[in-house]
C-alpha cells in the first residue's frame, strides 16, 4: 500500500526493461487525480518516466518528465473501481510499448534520450494496492 502523492523506487539501474505490476482501483476520488504508475528509467522527482492508468481522468498512458517538464501520450479507458489490472511496459532504446491485461494499448518513442534508471511505484491516491511486480532484462 502505497499513500497519498507518493513515489517509491528501488534497486540497481535499467535499461531496455519489461516491467509489470498488478494494480487495484480502490475508491472513485475526484479530488485526488487517481493516478497509478509503473516508474522506469528514474534519475530524480524531475527526471524520470513511467506507465499509468486512471480511472478519474479515463486513460492509459505513458509519460516523460525531463527537467521538470512533462511530456505524454494517452488513449482511453474506463477502469472499474475494484477490480485489478495488469499494467506492463516493454521499453526497448526510445520505444515504450503500453499494456493492459495483456493488450497493447499504445506505442510511444521517449522525446528525451534517457536510457538508464530505476524503477518503483507512484500513487496519486489516499491508498493504492499493488501486487505481482515483474520486472525483467531486455539485453541482448
Amino acid at each position: 500500500i502505497l499513500a497519498s502523492r507518493t513515489m517509491t523506487v528501488a534497486g540497481p539501474t535499467w535499461s531496455d526493461v519489461t516491467l509489470q505490476i498488478d494494480a487495484e482501483i480502490v475508491s472513485n476520488c475526484p479530488s485526488c487525480g487517481d493516478i497509478q504508475r509503473l516508474v522506469f528509467r528514474y534519475l530524480d522527482p524531475d527526471n524520470n518516466c513511467a506507465v499509468y492508468f486512471s480511472r478519474y481522468y479515463g486513460v492509459v498512458g505513458v509519460e516523460q518528465w525531463t527537467g521538470g517538464r512533462r511530456m505524454f501520450a494517452e488513449v482511453p479507458l474506463s477502469p472499474n473501481v475494484g477490480q485489478w489490472y495488469t499494467l506492463g511496459a516493454v521499453v526497448m532504446g526510445a520505444g515504450v510499448e503500453v499494456h493492459l491485461d495483456g493488450v497493447l494499448m499504445l506505442g510511444w518513442t521517449l522525446p528525451d534520450g534517457t536510457t538508464r534508471g530505476r524503477i518503483g511505484l507512484s500513487t496519486d491516491r489516499d491508498q493504492a494496492y499493488f501486487d505481482n511486480v515483474i520486472v525483467h532484462s531486455c539485453a541482448p
